[in-house]
């Protein structure tokens, strides 16, 4: 649920604001199956927008600890969901999502401050028995996205090679 403001003058707050208090009435918890979310108190916030079709990295936590990172990028209509394990190596996983797929010839490089978004992602993982810590990486300036306990509501299959 997402509103976005890419030019202030063309801005229809009105419009925003009867869209806002649609979703604030959502009770996302059960809409979504997210049992995490049922006494979450609903909030609206904003949040700076950063720019389009970003690389959107994907830190996979068990018990405090990384096991994948998944590398996001749209390309065209689909996109391109690129497993690796910690040593940047491309693994055989695949997303069983329609849109999403595994493309070994897209070659997507290790960021150069990938080991700070290890270690952000584990001080805020630790407690949790998993937790998928997603991060934007722009000019070296990392960015936290979201912290989700049941990725694509959990209706999805891993695929393995």
């Amino acid at each position: 649920m997402n509103i976005f403001c890419t030019d202030k003058s063309k801005f229809d707050l009105n419009k925003a604001k009867i869209l806002l208090n649609k979703w604030i009435n959502i009770d996302y918890g059960l809409e979504s199956s997210e049992f995490q979310y049922l006494n979450v108190k609903r909030k609206i916030f904003s949040e700076m927008f950063l720019k389009e079709d970003i690389e959107d990295y994907k830190i996979y936590y068990f018990h405090g600890e990384p096991k994948y990172i998944r590398v996001q990028r749209k390309i065209d209509n689909y996109k391109v969901n690129n497993y690796y394990d910690l040593n940047w190596k491309l693994t055989d996983i695949e997303t069983g999502i329609p849109g999403f797929f595994r493309k070994p010839e897209i070659s997507i490089l290790k960021p150069k401050n990938f080991h700070l978004m290890i270690k952000y992602a584990g001080k805020l993982s630790a407690e949790f028995a998993f937790v998928r810590a997603d991060f934007y990486n722009i000019n070296g300036k990392i960015y936290l996205g979201e912290m989700t306990f049941t990725p694509s509501n959990a209706h999805f299959k891993l695929k393995y090679g």
